[in-house]
């Protein structure tokens, strides 16, 4: 296992062309980074979505009544950070879910365009899975549940903490559901309709007790065949550990995977606790989440093979963990660059009041990629207080991430917004609804672009020697490359004065 201690400082340039990867993209909000009140009172982002035309939706929870009481809380975002004021009011939606405390954990977006949020809600005497469905303005989807809401009791303090859309329209939530005696893995399949799917579970939900520990899902991914992998951790005599588990389609546990379906990881020697998985192009499943080795916390990887065991080519054991600020560093998301890199998404900390949002990105054999950010970290600093990630996604060469920004009287939603490597294929503009594809890519004689879009592209040699420049097409349009050497080229992009790097062309010559 590696185990990496990382010294960085946060440095910013003046780079427009060809900007560091793992820097903050300089074309979104204010120099990066943007932050929203929700009135006077504190608001916290958990969970984060992209809709088909670009814009951002960020979900969490605002404090209705001082500190006491939580309701849902939605904002929207344009593509350059600034809020949909097309979306609730003014860009954000409040909704009261059982009228005590609330929060979204997750959230996902339907191919119609329809948003569906989870979380927990609290009855007045229990804690309660939570899921509402909105339409595409802001506000509920009578269609959906009780006029836009779906409340499942497991029985006593049951919490939804992830959130996944199954391709015939099903929506299944995991999270965790106390039993009576300790907290068990906790599954919820609804219809699309908002009634509870009967051919999954019993009438719909299942709690699996694992290991006869506290256990919670706090991840879950679906594999291409169907079947639903979460992962959280397993705790008990004060120490957690990863914690994962395979479910069939109908939620039976799947025997093929670990231990007749479960597989639990120690990495640390004090507390690991899995908030993310992925899955890579080979089926091989990541796990990132938070290793405790004193003094503080660290980024924990951890990669299994399709079966469950360990993928020993990963960092040596299939495990590894960063310390980056040497204090307080927790890992609550994950993805997988089209080149196999992986990202690991969520805050550092030198100390417990002042964090700032954090994403490392390692090779495939789990080494830290030193090309990207500083030592292989990107960072984001909203001010002097705390910053907290708590998710993040990866859009055609963007890498966006939500939380909460604290500066020290009120806590905001935060987005930031960091360059993950011009995309090769789909290309995302800086203007919103911008749509660029390049076909075939890589290219041998010629490329086709294909584009909706106002304003100018060029592409360049990596030695910046202009190949072509040229206007939008409004159709698509074909440029001959064969007399191109073989090689990596940028495709740039000028729009109202704004200029960037936005893809890679490769063009590669097989004679």
């Amino acid at each position: 296992m590696k185990s990496y201690i990382i010294q960085t400082l946060l440095v910013f340039s003046p780079v427009i062309f060809y900007a560091q990867e793992g820097s903050l993209d300089q074309s979104f909000g204010t120099s990066g980074k943007t932050a929203t009140n929700f009135g006077l009172n504190d608001a916290l982002a958990h969970a984060l979505a992209i809709q088909a035309d670009g814009k951002i939706v960020v979900a969490g929870e605002t404090y209705t009544n001082s500190t006491v009481l939580e309701d849902f809380a939605i904002a929207r975002y344009h593509a350059n950070g600034t809020l949909d004021a097309t979306f609730g009011t003014n860009g954000q939606v409040v909704t009261d879910m059982q009228q005590n405390s609330d929060a979204v954990n997750a959230i996902a977006i339907q191919t119609d365009g329809k948003i569906v949020v989870a979380g927990y809600a609290h009855s007045g005497s229990n804690y309660d899975f939570a899921i509402a469905r909105y339409l595409g303005n802001g506000t509920l989807d009578n269609t959906f549940g009780n006029n836009g809401k779906v409340i499942k009791n497991f029985g006593s303090t049951d919490f939804g903490l992830a959130l996944a859309l199954l391709p015939g329209g099903n929506i299944l939530v995991a999270g965790r559901a106390y039993n009576g005696s300790n907290s068990d893995f906790a599954l919820v399949q609804l219809n699309s309709n908002g009634t509870f799917d009967n051919n999954f579970g019993t009438g719909g939900a299942l709690k699996a007790d694992l290991f006869n520990e506290n256990e919670s899902a706090n991840a879950i991914a679906l594999q291409p065949d169907g079947k639903i992998v979460a992962v959280g951790d397993r705790y008990a005599n004060n120490v957690s550990i990863f914690a994962a588990a395979r479910f069939n389609v109908d939620g039976s546990l799947d025997a093929s995977f670990g231990n007749g379906g479960k597989i639990s990881t120690v990495i640390g020697t004090e507390s690991d606790v899995a908030y993310a998985v992925v899955f890579q192009s080979d089926g091989k499943i990541v796990a990132a989440g938070q290793s405790n080795l004193s003094p503080g916390s660290r980024f924990a990887l951890v990669r299994y093979l399709s079966n469950g065991s360990l993928d020993n080519t990963f960092s040596g054991d299939g495990k590894l963990t960063t310390s980056i600020s040497g204090g307080g560093d927790y890992a609550f998301s994950a993805a997988i660059q089209a080149d196999g890199k992986i990202l690991a998404g969520g805050s550092v900390s030198g100390s417990t009041s002042n964090s700032d949002f954090a994403v490392a990105r390692y090779m495939p054999d789990g080494n830290l990629d030193a090309s990207f950010g500083l030592n292989g970290v990107g960072l984001a600093d909203f001010n002097v207080r705390a910053d907290v990630a708590h998710a993040m996604i990866l859009k055609q060469g963007k890498i966006v991430m939500a939380g909460y920004s604290d500066d020290n009287t009120q806590s905001s939603f935060a987005v930031a917004r960091f360059l993950g490597g011009a995309s090769v294929g789909v290309l995302d503009f800086l203007a919103e609804g911008s749509v660029m594809e390049l076909f075939p890519n890589p290219a041998s004689e010629s490329v086709q672009v294909k584009g909706k879009a106002s304003g100018r592209i060029r592409i360049l040699s990596v030695t910046g020697e202009l190949m072509v420049e040229m206007p939008m097409p409004d159709e698509t349009l074909q440029i001959n490359v064969a007399q191109w050497p073989s090689g990596l080229y940028f495709v740039e992009y000028n729009y109202s004065g704004r200029i960037g790097t936005i893809g890679k062309l490769l063009v590669e010559h097989h004679r």
